[in-house]
């Protein structure tokens, strides 16, 4: 089964599972996504700039399943003795699997824009404008894998988060993603660079205590001081350049070249 846990030092989630979980789970949120999305009617700029960020999970995924990423062998469930009792000779007693590490900041990012994204898709598969509350009950959309399948990704990524904080501090960041599922639409990604990279050079022990604060810097980005002022300046530069504005990248912001997740 598809699995995800935060890792050791908090760094990030780890998303594990065989060939055929990872397979699905990267078809769906392709599919979420939309393979055609820049010819989308309507589409704005920075809509194709939060789905091409999502195209780095896929990526991630898909590197995983055809063992580019982090391979193992654990334990299915069967013993010698069983597999005798039940005559079936000496079957495996390991599975393997596949797994792939995403920032914790960069994996609450993307629950965010599967969220927007997901009631967009929904809307396609009843061919309407938009998805309402008056839809939910649609047997197009009920019965839907991908539907299904994005959203149980979304959960167990909150279930990961769940299983490593207390039940308030939980509750606070369940809240604050689910509020800026409606608001991350008009995120600039190059924030989410930001806090990725502070969380990245923030001790482990400093990041339980700020599990909640992620959440909350990514839901309420339009009440930061520091993201309005990046804002302005990636504005700014636009309009004093003409580039776009997926293009335009911050100085003095590094990625380290080693993670201890």
């Amino acid at each position: 089964m598809l699995n995800i846990a935060m890792t050791p030092n908090l760094l990030g989630i780890e998303i594990c599972g065989d060939y055929d979980e990872l397979n699905r789970l990267y078809d769906a949120i392709w599919a979420v996504v939309g393979h055609e999305y820049e010819q989308e009617p309507g589409i704005t700029e920075q809509g194709v700039i939060m789905r091409t960020r999502m195209l780095a999970l896929c990526y991630d995924l898909r590197k995983a399943y055809e063992a580019g990423r982090n391979v193992r062998y654990v334990d299915n469930g069967m013993d010698r003795d069983t597999a005798q009792y039940l005559g079936l000779g000496l079957p495996p007693l390991q599975n393997l699997q596949y797994s792939v590490e995403v920032l914790y900041p960069e994996a609450i990012y993307e629950v965010m824009v599967l969220g927007d994204l997901v009631p967009r898709y929904q809307a396609k598969l009843i061919k309407k404008k938009s998805f309402s509350y008056f839809d939910a009950g649609d047997p197009r959309v009920v019965f839907d894998p991908v539907c299904a399948e994005v959203c149980r990704y979304q959960a167990l990524v909150l279930e990961a988060v769940r299983e490593r904080t207390s039940s308030n501090t939980f509750s606070r960041i369940r809240k604050k993603v689910a509020e800026g599922q409606s608001m991350v639409s008009g995120l600039y990604p190059q924030w989410v660079d930001v806090v990725n990279i502070d969380w990245c050079y923030m001790t482990p022990k400093k990041r339980q205590s700020g599990l909640s604060t992620v959440a909350r810097d990514l839901a309420d980005y339009f009440h930061n001081p520091e993201y309005l002022g990046l804002q302005q300046e990636i504005d700014a530069y636009v309009r004093e350049t003409g580039a776009t504005r997926d293009n335009v990248s911050l100085s003095g912001l590094d990625y380290p070249e080693d993670y201890e997740w």
